[in-house]
């Protein structure tokens, strides 16, 4: 599975937000990411989208290196994609354009097409258990220790 987040303009000087994706196969991390997005963007669920793109670059390098190994995954499709902002997993699923969705640059559209494909199935997660926080941002002992439980039990 993905968990992919965001911390939505979180450079207040230059109005950046840091994208924090993790994927997880067989219960454990096999790879993860925190990154500067490159561009600005104009509302929380533009860069929570944009955070799954980067994360779907992810778990497709995944399956690509599974198949170099000949190793059988298509019995793990779809594979959840999980996200805290409705907005996102809203415009993963539907190719509307709208005033919020216009200003998204066509590079990050990838996850749009493995979800209509049927490679991945957006779903909506709790932020309290949004594993992909721990790479965006600071957050409390308490909080790391909760989400840590998520990816290491």
């Amino acid at each position: 599975c993905l968990y992919a987040d965001s911390d939505y303009a979180s450079d207040k000087e230059i109005s950046i937000s840091i994208t924090g994706a993790v994927v997880m196969m067989n219960d454990g991390p096999v790879t993860w990411l925190s990154k500067t997005q490159n561009d600005v963007s104009t509302s929380s669920g533009a860069a929570e989208y944009k955070a799954a793109s980067m994360g779907t670059d992810e778990i497709m390098f995944c399956f690509d290196l599974l198949k170099f190994f000949g190793i059988h995954w298509r019995h793990l499709l779809p594979m959840p994609i999980y996200g805290d902002n409705k907005a996102a997993l809203t415009w993963m699923k539907d190719a509307k354009v709208s005033d919020k969705t216009r200003q998204i640059r066509a590079e990050y559209h990838n996850v749009r097409h493995y979800v209509k494909s049927g490679a991945l199935k957006p779903i909506q997660l709790p932020t309290e258990e949004m594993v992909a926080d721990l790479l965006t941002k600071p957050v409390s002992k308490a909080v790391m220790d909760t989400l840590r439980m998520f990816i290491v039990s």
